[in-house]
């Protein structure tokens, strides 16, 4: 809708959200909407058009200011002068400013005065030219551009006229606005003038920016994790800033579940799911649970087990395709959501685990219909009852993960197949998961509200608080 410049001199844009009105628009820096460069460019540019437009506007209202300015001058002159309708011819020859060999003490300063032509009101207006990006950016980067003078200028003459300056009867250039003309026939650019070429450009992005991982916390749209918008698929990694260990908390499941809705509405085939360190999850946050049920425990048991209500159901429903890369331990409802997508890849330093009676909770995230189903009902006990960990290969061998890679090129292998996936037909695709999932989204369905609805009991209870204390004291005391 609009952008500016802030303290720093960054670039900002004023961003209008899809379902939303004006009043949530919010100011958002650029290396934070690498997902919509098309429309940044359509920004700039129709940014660019209307001040050429507004440009051509002011030139065509100075010209008619001269024409009318003109006769005016010339009376000025001709009263400074003294030259009447009574004085000689010869005299008055003599005496006209610019004409004849005569010269007068102002007359070299009234010619130029008369030759010059001012710049229009506004100043002058440069549009870089459009380049075609660079195949590694998608973010339009642009050279920098060479601006000549009116003899080396490929601009129409009308353009050069009112930009650059004009020439007087003796060939000499006289500075304008713009700048001072150079013997190379360049010019030097006065800091105003730079500044607003420097403007003009807009959205150029540093290359390294595509690359970074964190975000800002102040101005994000997501706080916790980082969506990037690559070629033919979406990148979700959880990233969490609030939280160690990439923990859930509400707040972090209502980022990934509007991440995921904005990835089925756009133009994406599939949705690469990972983290940023060396844990993927760590499931709900022990601590949280505790501060916030202690304040108001049936508001808050009720608010936190929607939240994993919705969480899960945004996996239920998400209807392409979800690949996931485990790049080391995933604990509780981090494990227990891996069933509910579609392609699962693990580093060898990876492991799974479902502490759900230590932390005196029932299994979530469906896992008590999907774990007996795909690792057997005596493997998928051990793990909720008894929290058993599971090697990447244990998992892989069981059918709870399709394939494990070495760590040192794991995010490679990851990469090379999740590309590979993204130039198939995104129908084929999405139907494809229909046909494997629409059988088993009732089931689901009713498994996840059963689940959050014994959730919600044992948060309410004095008992499910005191074995998170004890879980907590525990741990610290194994530290």
């Amino acid at each position: 809708m609009d952008k500016r410049r802030n303290k720093k001199g960054k670039w900002e844009y004023l961003i209008r959200w899809k379902g939303y009105g004006s009043k949530e628009d919010t100011w958002e820096p650029e290396h934070h909407l690498l997902h919509c460069e098309e429309f940044i460019d359509q920004f700039n540019s129709s940014r660019l058009h209307l001040s050429a437009i507004d440009n051509s506007r002011a030139r065509s209202e100075g010209r008619k200011k001269k024409r009318t300015s003109g006769p005016t001058v010339g009376v000025r002159v001709g009263t400074v002068l003294g030259i009447g309708s009574g004085g000689s011819g010869s005299t008055q020859k003599q005496r006209k400013v610019g004409v004849g060999p005569g010269k007068h003490p102002l007359g070299d300063r009234m010619s130029k005065a008369m030759t010059y032509k001012a710049p229009p009101p506004g100043g002058p207006h440069f549009g870089p030219p459009l380049r075609v990006p660079h195949n590694e950016l998608q973010n339009g980067e642009r050279d920098s551009v060479m601006y000549r003078t009116a003899a080396k200028s490929r601009l129409p003459s009308d353009r050069v006229d009112g930009e650059l300056g004009h020439m007087d009867a003796t060939g000499q250039q006289f500075t304008t606005e713009l700048g001072s003309p150079l013997a190379n026939g360049k010019m030097h650019l006065h800091s105003s003038v730079k500044r607003k070429l420097a403007e003009e450009k807009g959205y150029v992005f540093d290359k390294r920016l595509r690359y970074n991982v964190r975000q800002n916390e102040s101005n994000c749209r997501f706080r916790d994790i980082v969506v990037r918008k690559e070629e033919g698929f979406t990148h979700v990694l959880l990233s969490s800033q609030t939280t160690d260990n990439n923990a859930l908390t509400p707040e972090i499941m209502k980022e990934v579940c509007r991440a995921l809705g904005n990835a089925a509405a756009d133009d994406s085939k599939l949705l690469l799911l990972s983290s940023v360190g060396t844990v993927f999850c760590s499931g709900l946050e022990p601590s949280y649970l505790i501060g916030r049920l202690s304040t108001d425990r049936r508001k808050e048991s009720s608010r936190i087990a929607d939240a994993v209500r919705d969480f899960v159901l945004a996996f239920i429903h998400f209807k392409k395709p979800i690949v996931v890369a485990i790049n080391g331990p995933a604990l509780g409802l981090g494990a227990s959501i891996l069933p509910l997508c579609d392609v699962v890849w693990a580093s060898e330093r990876a492991w799974f685990q479902t502490p759900c009676a230590a932390l005196h909770l029932t299994p979530s995230g469906c896992s008590s219909y999907t774990f007996p189903q795909i690792l057997g009902v005596a493997l998928a006990n051990e793990m909720l009852f008894c929290g058993r960990k599971l090697t990447a290969q244990e998992a892989c061998s069981r059918g709870l993960v399709s394939q494990v890679f070495w760590p040192t090129t794991f995010n490679q292998e990851v990469m090379l197949r999740v590309k590979e996936m993204a130039s198939c037909s995104a129908v084929v695709l999405e139907e494809s998961k229909c046909l494997v999932r629409s059988i088993l989204m009732s089931v689901l369905e009713e498994v996840n509200e059963k689940e959050c609805q014994m959730l919600k009991q044992l948060w309410c209870s004095t008992k499910g608080l005191e074995a998170l204390f004890s879980y907590l004291h525990n741990k610290t005391y194994e530290k």
